[in-house]
């Protein structure tokens, strides 16, 4: 059985705003945090430079450039860095060649990069969204099309 998970939006009304909140459950921030940082103006303070953020997560993060601390490790077996923000390893992590963790789910073909996903799975749907504009034949690919394209210049 597959498993289909989906964000859910929790709405709130701001008494100090006329407008909703519309607050993603699957994270952290609550109608209180959202209080206390916007209208309450509190703020987590570095003490080493005396930057102000708004979420203790962030100034925990930011914490990490003052610091020797490198949290984030490559989980690659044969590879020892290590990265002071998620984000860095996530683009550290396309670089690997056998890392692919978006998996087709019709063919189960593998990809590095959850855009490379989308364009494959044009494949599948049939979809040519890159057309000639001489011939008009279509391409489910764009360097499909740009090789195509090469055949009208010889043929000129």
């Amino acid at each position: 059985m597959e498993c289909i998970a989906y964000k859910v939006l929790a709405f709130f009304k701001c008494l100090n705003w006329d407008n909703l909140l519309f607050i993603n459950v699957y994270r952290s921030y609550t109608l209180n945090q959202h209080v206390q940082t916007v209208h309450e103006g509190l703020r987590f303070t570095c003490h080493m430079c005396g930057k102000t953020f708004s979420r203790k997560t962030t100034l925990d993060s930011h914490m990490t450039l003052h610091t020797s601390e490198r949290p984030h490790k490559c989980p690659h077996p044969s590879c020892y860095q290590d990265f002071t923000t998620k984000s860095s390893l996530t683009d550290h992590l396309n670089f690997h060649p056998d890392h692919k963790p978006f998996p087709c789910t019709i063919c189960h073909k593998s990809f590095n990069r959850k855009s490379y996903l989308k364009s494959h799975m044009n494949l599948h749907a049939g979809i040519r969204p890159f057309k000639c504009n001489y011939c008009k034949k279509a391409y489910t690919y764009k360097n499909m099309l740009q090789r195509h394209i090469e055949t009208h210049a010889a043929v000129s």
